[in-house]
């Protein structure tokens, strides 16, 4: 316990004014646990404080927007020789999660009518944060490009978010690019919409933005027409 909390230090170190005095928080779907651990020797080293996630949050609303783990963008090698490679593997945890995530998502999207790309990406943002969500779609897109024809609107935009990892083997979707496709639309256009809403009454969009609008929108026209052609072929 007591190298775990070394190191994390000083991220997970309690501002209490207690020596050695390290805190965390796991969370799971239906409970909160927050972890005190002591790491003198003598004390009592570990106690813990268990919340039902769904009453906690009621309770304080704040504590249900966590702020989400900023993606760690350096290779093995740099945290190696800077000391952070728990924080490389930790990422690398999280990249997988999020992976997994998003295949299971795209999975049940295609074997359920009712659910949608749009709700599976929002869900992934909220959980993940757009930061994740967008490195997995680049990294996918990047590693799979010479090998699998990705649409031309995904190949511009993974280039466009100068993201992703090119060695992120470990954590890159297995789902059908076609899906993977319809994903990122989904998830640019979730990210569009939350943009605009920020944005207050008097707001111009862009030049970029406006680009950014066409496109969706001609990428939503496309898989329409696409879908209805498939519904005519079934009714025929």
């Amino acid at each position: 316990m007591s190298v775990y909390c070394y190191d994390h230090n000083p991220q997970a170190i309690l501002a209490d004014g207690r020596d050695k005095n390290y805190g965390f928080k796991v969370k799971t779907d239906s409970h909160v646990y927050y972890l005190r651990c002591n790491a003198s020797r003598g004390e009592y080293n570990l106690y813990c404080y268990a919340y039902e996630r769904n009453r906690l949050e009621k309770c304080f609303p704040a504590l249900a927007k966590v702020k989400p783990t900023p993606v760690y963008k350096r290779s093995i090698n740099f945290a190696r020789a800077n000391g952070e490679e728990n924080v490389y593997q930790e990422n690398v945890v999280l990249n997988q999660s999020c992976a997994k995530e998003i295949d299971g998502s795209i999975a049940h999207c295609k074997d359920n009518d009712n659910y949608s790309l749009a709700d599976a990406a929002r869900q992934a943002i909220e959980k993940y944060g757009a930061e994740r969500v967008i490195w997995v779609l680049a990294t996918t897109v990047k590693l799979d490009f010479d090998e699998v024809q990705y649409s031309a609107e995904s190949v511009q935009w993974e280039k466009g978010t100068k993201s992703g990892d090119a060695s992120g083997i470990f954590y890159h979707l297995k789902s059908d690019p076609a899906l993977v496709n319809d994903f990122i639309s989904a998830t640019r256009s979730h990210l569009f919409n939350i943009n605009k809403e920020q944005q207050t009454p008097q707001a111009k969009l862009t030049l970029a933005e406006r680009l950014e609008e066409g496109k969706l929108k001609a990428a939503q026209q496309g898989q329409n027409g696409k879908n209805k052609s498939k519904n005519r072929g079934l009714d025929e």
